[in-house]
């Protein structure tokens, strides 16, 4: 029988070469796939995670808000402004709005509709709520003192609390 088919010898492979090859540079492809992992993750924790000072205010203030309107029905329009109460005792001396804050209590204010709301995110309640005015010199100036009248009856505290936008401690308030 003829043989039809033209059958070429293949050179011989030595598989162990190879194999050695891949055993050499097995250690620069984990270390290649680890930079990729390590590079990847930092990525995604400097775009989704790393906020910047600005953005984490704005998103304290927007969770504030959050848990205040489910305890109450807050003022329309106007945004809100956010402090922190650092010192309870001096403001405690100073108001008598903050007689039973303490410290890390949140206070939101709304110029607009002259109404504060201080809010204790720890006890998860309303401390106080009571009205403000902005001095009229100071115009929308958030470097202005926010002061309340004298109060018409007993039941409705006057507060003053001075809202700067520097690190200094005005009133003990810290502004977010």
């Amino acid at each position: 029988m003829k043989n039809y088919l033209n059958t070429t010898q293949l050179p011989a492979v030595n598989v162990k070469n190879h194999l050695g090859f891949l055993r050499n540079h097995r250690r620069v492809g984990i270390l290649v796939v680890l930079a990729v992992i390590v590079l990847g993750g930092n990525f995604i924790y400097q775009k989704y995670f790393n906020l910047t000072s600005a953005q984490k205010a704005q998103k304290e203030l927007l969770t504030v808000v959050a848990a205040v309107s489910r305890l109450m029905i807050l003022p329309e329009g106007g945004e809100p402004v956010l402090a922190s109460v650092i010192d309870a005792d001096t403001l405690k001396k100073q108001q008598a709005f903050f007689g039973k804050a303490v410290n890390g209590d949140q206070l939101l204010l709304f110029p607009k509709n002259a109404e504060a709301i201080l809010y204790s995110p720890s006890r998860n309640l309303i401390v106080n709520v009571g009205p403000i005015q902005q001095n009229t010199g100071a115009g929308n100036n958030l470097d202005a003192n926010i002061t309340a009248p004298p109060p018409a009856s007993n039941d409705t505290p006057a507060i003053s609390a001075g809202i700067k936008n520097n690190n200094k401690k005005p009133n003990s308030v810290k502004k977010k």
